[in-house]
This record gives C-alpha cells, sequence and structure tokens, in this order.
C-alpha cells in the first residue's frame, strides 16, 4: 500500500482513488494505524476534491465493512 500522503496528493490533484486504493486506505484508518492529523488531512482532501457535494461511490463502497464489500451479509 502507499502511504497515506500520496493518496491525499492524489485527492488534491483532482484524481479519484481506485477502489483497491480507497479500500486500503480506509482499512487502516479503520483499524487506527493512521494517525489523526493523517485521517484529518485525507477528509480535507477529500473535501478541497470534492464530487458535486457527494462521497465518491468509490469510498461509499470501501468504507463497508470487508464481510459486505464480499457480500457476506
Amino acid at each position: 500500500m502507499a502511504g497515506i500522503t500520496e493518496y491525499i496528493k492524489t485527492l488534491l490533484e483532482g484524481e479519484d482513488l481506485s477502489f483497491e486504493q480507497a479500500t486500503d486506505l480506509l482499512d487502516v484508518i479503520f483499524e487506527g494505524q493512521v494517525p489523526e492529523a493523517q485521517v484529518a488531512a485525507f477528509l480535507t482532501a477529500m473535501r478541497v476534491k470534492g464530487n458535486g457535494g457527494r462521497v465518491s461511490r468509490t469510498c461509499q463502497i470501501a468504507a463497508k465493512p470487508c464481510c459486505c464489500r464480499e457480500g457476506r451479509y
């Protein structure tokens, strides 16, 4: 997995994260492996990037627990 700063840079350049990138990033965030300041920077980058006022579908899906992403409800 790339470092969170690389993902933040991607977002600030106006690009989307791939599903795999978003999944990897959100998994480590939810596991508590990312310092709060970097989580805040990620959320700020998402806000700056924007998406017509909507959260990207990729991040919506990636934010679901692993069992739901894989269809194991």
